[in-house]
């Protein structure tokens, strides 16, 4: 099945990224067929990505916002900067 490499390695860069801030292995965030998958169906809504072989509702909920922005064109830099650890979303101090 026919896949786009360039959101293959722009998901790649992106998992590499999230991996990091978590300090997990890569493929606890996504395995590497879970990223070809994603390439191939380039969904367009969480529903999309809950079909996706890896992708639960856990997964979807989690990750799902910034794959799904990757998979809309959105520079990696960009979505890796925008993202948040869960209880982030509050300015320090006060």
């Amino acid at each position: 099945m026919p896949f786009d490499e360039g959101l293959l390695e722009r998901l790649k860069a992106w998992r590499l990224g999230v991996a990091k801030r978590q300090s997990v292995p890569a493929f606890v965030v996504f395995t590497d067929a879970t990223l070809m998958a994603l390439a191939q169906a380039e969904p367009s809504d969480e529903r999309g990505l809950l079909e996706i072989r890896g992708i639960g509702r856990s997964k979807a909920r989690r990750y799902g916002q910034d794959v799904l922005a990757i998979i809309g064109g959105l520079d990696v830099d960009e979505v890796l900067a925008g993202a948040r650890a869960p209880g982030d979303d509050q300015p320090s101090g006060g």
